[in-house]
């Protein structure tokens, strides 16, 4: 199949006062005063639920004309409100400097990952303005109360008004940014009988439920309890309450627990230039400082004099903002390590020559074969045309038409905990992917992308 992005260009209305300073729309008002900003620029736009492409090209547009399968769609203004108008039109209005507002805004119409973004971008662009900018960011996101440690989850106390610990087994949980894994065994579970789940945000009164665990042990070295289960669509770097019980007994236990803030707070930056050579990541931060390398406006290019791009043996780190291309094997191989955050790459022009013009199996932008690799949040990169095709299922290659050739992401039985968001996989009919995401056996207990993971908003 050809990959094909959706375009759209922008209704040229002019002479219309839609788009006038409104009191009642703010983020139209912002529009209006930035429109030298948002001229020409992408903006991100959902659209019942499908992600389009759209540009302003005057600040007089009273909407946007998406072509889609040859036929236009022109849509209103009233459809392309937050949280369906996203990203670049809050990132632009807020670049000439009225980042508070619209970072307030953005908060207020849901957007809290928009708004710690354009706060992140306004610490570089206005130093002057840090205690302003901190004053906000800590007004709009305070920070939760340190759950208990991640691995095992202790029992809430009595003045959390949670139901009485009846269990001796303690559960334990894993988080993402908007997900918590649960896991549990406790004494009588059996078939037939399950486990409800109820919580609420630290501090609130109202309790929720969660979906019913149900009995289902699995013997084997990746079972982690004998009840499993998830609590979904829960906010970032926020503190929860959780409880559970049996069903038909007296055995119950709760226990806080925290989801993923997308702050991630940096101790260190190493700027990174353009190289023709494999940049070593080995330096690790610590959970309350990463290192960032920082790879903005620099590119590399080995001339395929080089297996990868940047290697990664560390924990806590970011790797930002790196164009990586013509590489013998993988953009990015991550060697070791935890907590490895990849965003703002540009990975392409990656993996060797098989046989017949197809490519080696299994050579990625981004890889990893180590079992122990967990926690890789790889968020608004773009992947795509590697330097070799996959074979189709009418095409031999090495004695098998079982396609095979190169990925976008690929995670060898790794531990899992992964999250990919937010990102653009696409290729053309002369450059297949095998898979786009994938990698492990068929028989394996692992699989990709590995438990407790999360993939989700991306293009594909």
């Amino acid at each position: 199949m050809k990959l094909a992005y959706i375009t759209a260009v922008a209704a040229a209305m002019l002479g219309t006062a839609c788009f006038a300073e409104d009191a009642s729309n703010p983020l139209r008002s912002m529009i209006v005063r930035n429109a030298d900003a948002l001229r020409g620029k992408n903006v991100y736009i959902d659209v019942f639920g499908r992600p389009m492409n759209a540009s302003f090209a005057d600040a007089d547009d009273v909407g946007v004309t998406v072509e889609a399968a040859g036929q236009p769609l022109t849509l209103a203004w009233e459809q392309l409100k937050p949280p369906r108008l996203i990203r670049m039109a809050l990132r632009a209005a807020a670049s000439s400097g009225d980042f508070c507002a619209v970072a307030g805004y953005a908060h207020a119409e849901g957007l809290a990952e928009e708004a710690q973004r354009i706060l992140d971008d306004a610490v570089e662009r206005h130093p002057g303005a840090i205690e302003e900018i901190s004053a906000l960011r800590n007004k709009l996101f305070p920070e939760p109360p340190k759950p208990q440690k991640e691995e095992k989850a202790a029992p809430a106390g009595a003045a959390d008004a949670a139901p009485t610990v009846t269990s001796k087994a303690a559960p334990s949980f894993v988080p993402t940014f908007h997900c918590l894994s649960v896991y549990w065994s406790p004494e009588g579970g059996e078939d037939g009988k399950k486990v409800f789940i109820r919580y609420r945000e630290h501090g609130q009164k109202a309790w929720r439920d969660g979906l019913p665990m149900r009995y289902n042990p699995v013997k084997t070295p990746e079972c982690k309890a004998d009840y499993r289960g998830s609590i979904v669509n829960l906010m970032p770097g926020t503190a929860y309450e959780v409880t559970l019980q049996l069903e038909g007994a007296d055995v119950r236990t709760a226990f806080m627990a925290a989801t993923w803030s997308e702050r991630f707070p940096v101790s260190s930056v190493v700027k990174c230039s353009s190289s023709g050579s494999t940049l070593n990541v080995s330096r690790s931060g610590t959970p309350d400082g990463y290192v960032l390398y920082d790879g903005a406006g620099a590119l590399i290019d080995t001339g395929n004099r080089s297996n990868v791009g940047i290697s990664v043996d560390a924990s806590y780190v970011i790797i930002r903002g790196f164009t990586i291309r013509n590489v013998r094997e993988h953009g990015i191989r991550i060697m070791a390590g935890k907590h490895i955050v990849i965003e703002d790459c540009d990975i392409s022009k990656w993996g060797s020559e098989s046989e017949k013009g197809f490519g080696i199996d299994y050579q990625a932008g981004v890889f990893s074969n180590n079992k122990d690799v967990r926690a890789v949040v790889i968020q608004r990169c773009k992947i795509h045309h590697p330097t070799w095709n996959s074979n189709s299922w009418a095409e031999d290659h090495k004695g098998s038409r079982h396609p095979s050739g190169p990925q976008t992401v690929v995670f060898w039985e790794a531990e899992g905990n992964h999250v990919i968001r937010y990102n653009e996989f696409w290729s053309d009919e002369k450059h297949y992917f095998n898979d786009v995401l994938g990698a492990g056996y068929n028989s394996g207990y692992r699989g990709f992308p590995g438990a407790d993971s999360d993939i989700y908003c991306n293009y594909v």
